[in-house]
């Protein structure tokens, strides 16, 4: 599993992860007179859960033609995070806490997102863009926010931090209100990766079948 793969899955994961363990009190964030990304921020942190069915494309340099997936993502503050890719290949992933499992179709295996700094500084940044910490997540990224975070709206995160500038360039982040529609990843290297998003349901809740089943790696039974 490459460093790109982590970072997509960190942000589909840790995004609702750290939103729903924030304050979603009211704040100056529900002020007319917030800026724009605080206001998008404030939203984010109301969902409850998620689903979404994601059409994957990753472009490396070496190769004509980019390399693609599609499959299903979901979400629950109880189990987390499930990311089952179901063509060409079936593959799993699973993120509980700060453990990643990922299921290639054959064996799991498991990662702590604490053995790579870089890693866990990206993690840490959207729990603070989705809990609303702005002053926090400018330490380590700039962002350029352009649109209407009530409707089409446009975030790049560009990394401040010197070890996450090796692995990454940018998060390319495009949504329509509380919907992501678009989550681009581009590498230091040159290569990048863009999941495309449909059927987004951002106010999923999951039966106690679909908890048991789903949310694991592999899929399936009890």
């Amino acid at each position: 599993m490459n460093r790109s793969r982590y970072l997509v899955v960190l942000f589909l994961a840790l995004a609702p992860l750290r939103a729903l363990a924030a304050n979603t009190e009211p704040d100056a964030s529900t002020s007319p007179s917030a800026p724009p990304v605080d206001v998008l921020m404030h939203e984010f942190a109301k969902s409850p859960g998620l689903f979404a069915r994601f059409h994957d494309e990753k472009q490396i340099a070496l190769l004509t033609l980019p390399i693609v997936s599609d499959g299903t993502i979901h979400f629950t503050p109880k189990k987390g995070l499930a990311r089952h890719t179901l063509k060409p290949t079936k593959q799993s992933v699973h993120l509980s806490g700060t453990t990643l499992t990922f299921w290639d179709g054959k064996k799991a295996e498991s990662v702590s997102l604490k053995s790579s700094p870089a890693l866990r500084a990206f993690a840490d940044a959207f729990g603070m863009l989705l809990g609303a910490d702005r002053a926090g997540l400018e330490k380590n990224f700039e962002l350029v926010f352009d649109g209407d975070p009530k409707k089409t709206w446009r975030l790049r995160l560009v990394p401040k931090l010197a070890d996450l500038g090796k692995i990454l360039k940018e998060i390319d982040v495009r949504g329509d209100g509380v919907t992501v529609t678009t989550l681009t990843v581009r590498e230091a290297s040159g290569d990048a990766s863009t999941s495309t998003f449909s059927e987004v349901n951002p106010k999923k809740v999951y039966t106690e079948a679909e908890l048991n089943s789903i949310f694991k790696a592999p899929p399936g039974g009890p």
